[in-house]
């Protein structure tokens, strides 16, 4: 029987279309961009025509897109950007970023660059934990040295929706405060395709996505910023001297049909993706797993930013089986034909990194129990009813022979 791929949000398959357009365009537009010949000048009009349709998509202007190999290289564009500065370096992240800020931040840290970590709030709102973005945190952790606040929009682990908006208020005042823009920026990945995204209105002055995220190619991905960055890379100018190197004109057309697919299928994408993440959750709940968050539940598109409320997006869920380890089961589902993974894709050939989901809440012996299941447009409902079945009964295996 077919594999079963519950995987998305570590990569998607690709949309046909994306893939036959990249095959047409490597074999009829293979000049180089920044050549001057004919073949250059139509690979460069390609090219402005796919920045063109992209920043429609995006709600910002062609200008401000950058194309890239995807976001983990935007994020170290972005980040390390104030490595150019000569004061006021201050970085604030969330405590619950993906590995390629977190890493960075790390990398800047060493380089006496002070960066403070926002965390979650966690209270209790009936009989379950309620995690929040506090403002009063986070407007704590901006000081007159702040030159940025990264938060993603999306979380990779859990599927957490970020009040971005709130997160624009707080920036606003504390800049206003000490007289001095401060630099938001937010790795959309999870976002791009799946939720409404206008890089205009949520008021974001540097984003970051990858396209295989939404069903594009591996390799390609856009970096928005309001006004271009002073990024610590050189070489040939392309892309206005911020990323510099030939562009992938094939793999931007893949990333713009794909982009384009997903955003046209969005809302009949959402409301399959409801159904089945309450499906999920209620048999996970009956075979007698956590959640995690406790709180998790999602929310109508036009509810999504509001406040300091977390929402979240209904194409990721996080469970926990205690006291089965996440990589033990991970491993028996994918011989038993299901693709699920224990987290993000960038740090599981590690040392599994529990960071992101003991931020929510949990302790560190459920989080190492934890199992991420992502879900996509193709996604069935069999597919969902055949996985909980094989799920209970691993389970209750896996307990016999641990207890």
């Amino acid at each position: 029987m077919k594999q079963v791929y519950l995987d998305w949000a570590a990569t998607s398959p690709p949309y046909p279309a994306a893939i036959k357009k990249m095959h047409e365009t490597s074999l009829e537009l293979y000049g180089n961009p920044s050549s001057l010949h004919e073949e250059g000048k139509k690979a460069r009009e390609a090219l402005e025509n796919y920045r063109e349709r992209c920043a429609a998509l995006l709600g910002c202007e062609p200008k401000q897109i950058t194309f890239t190999s995807g976001a983990s290289e935007a994020n170290t564009l972005v980040l390390t950007s104030l490595l150019q500065r000569k004061r006021d370096r201050h970085l604030c992240i969330s405590s619950i970023e993906h590995a390629s800020v977190e890493y960075q931040a790390r990398v800047l840290e060493s380089l006496r660059i002070p960066v403070d970590r926002v965390p979650l709030s966690i209270g209790k709102a009936s009989n379950e934990a309620e995690v929040a973005l506090s403002s009063e945190q986070l407007a704590s952790s901006i000081n007159r040295h702040t030159a940025m606040v990264s938060i993603m929009t999306v979380n990779n682990e859990t599927g957490a929706i970020m009040p971005v908006p709130m997160v624009r208020r707080v920036i606003d005042e504390a800049a206003e405060h000490h007289g001095k823009p401060i630099h938001f920026h937010s790795d959309i990945s999870q976002a791009a395709g799946k939720i409404p995204v206008d890089l205009d209105k949520l008021g974001l002055n540097s984003a970051t996505l990858s396209a295989h995220k939404f069903s594009g190619p591996r390799g390609a991905g856009i970096l928005y910023s309001r006004v271009p960055l002073d990024t610590i890379v050189g070489g040939g100018g392309q892309e206005n001297s911020m990323r510099p190197g030939t562009e992938n004109l094939a793999a931007v057309a893949g990333m713009t049909v794909a982009l384009e697919t997903a955003v046209e299928k969005m809302e009949h994408n959402r409301q399959q993706a409801c159904e089945h993440s309450e499906i999920l959750i209620d048999g996970i709940r009956d075979i007698g797993g956590d959640i995690i968050p406790a709180d998790y539940k999602t929310a109508p598109f036009e509810n999504i930013y509001r406040n300091e409320e977390i929402s979240f997006s209904p194409f990721i869920l996080t469970a926990a089986f205690p006291p089965i380890p996440g990589e033990l089961l991970t491993r028996v589902l994918d011989r038993e034909g299901f693709s699920v993974s224990t987290g993000s894709a960038c740090s599981s050939r590690g040392k599994r990194d529990l960071r992101v989901l003991t931020a929510f809440g949990v302790s560190a012996e459920k989080a190492a129990s934890a199992i991420r299941i992502s879900i996509g447009h193709s996604t069935g409902k069999q597919d969902i009813h055949r996985f909980l079945d094989v799920l209970k009964e691993q389970v209750a295996n896996l307990k016999a022979v641990s207890s």
